[in-house]
């Protein structure tokens, strides 16, 4: 079975943020976040909960999947206090590195849609390399 801690490396690989030509490439920080959060999500899904329920067939043979609310609510009662907010942050900033082609902003006319991630700031980078320390932060809160 995939061992999802196998994210972490290829999350720090991906801080050495060199593209091809040699130019410095937010794109490969912006991976770097999500294989982060994913490398919790794989590890934490495996610790916490039966791969049974990682899924199943609902209703009409639908496929159902374990969600990202679902195993939160896990790491809510398996993990110790605190586990959570790290959960979160490191979730917030994979959902910012997919989801928004913006910088962090106040918003105002003209400009870029506000954003409201309060775990996102403007050196992509600094971004990469706050959500690996997250994603580490996180597993050492898994009980041994």
């Amino acid at each position: 079975m995939f061992d999802g801690r196998e994210f972490l490396g290829v999350a720090r690989h991906l801080l050495g943020g060199v593209a091809a030509g040699g130019t410095d490439h937010e794109a490969l920080y912006r991976t770097a976040v999500g294989r982060s959060y994913y490398a919790c999500f794989h590890v934490l899904r495996r610790a916490l909960c039966d791969p049974a329920g990682w899924a199943r067939f609902g209703k009409g043979g639908r496929k159902v999947f374990l969600t990202h609310q679902q195993l939160r609510r896990l790491v809510i009662r398996r993990l110790p206090v605190g586990s959570v907010d790290l959960f979160d942050s490191l979730r917030e900033m994979r959902e910012h590195a997919d989801y928004h082609s913006w910088k962090p902003s106040v918003g105002g006319a003209g400009g870029p849609p506000t954003c409201l991630c309060s775990t996102w700031g403007p050196d992509p980078k600094a971004n990469a390399e706050s959500a690996l320390e997250v994603a580490e932060e996180l597993l050492t809160q898994l009980p041994q």
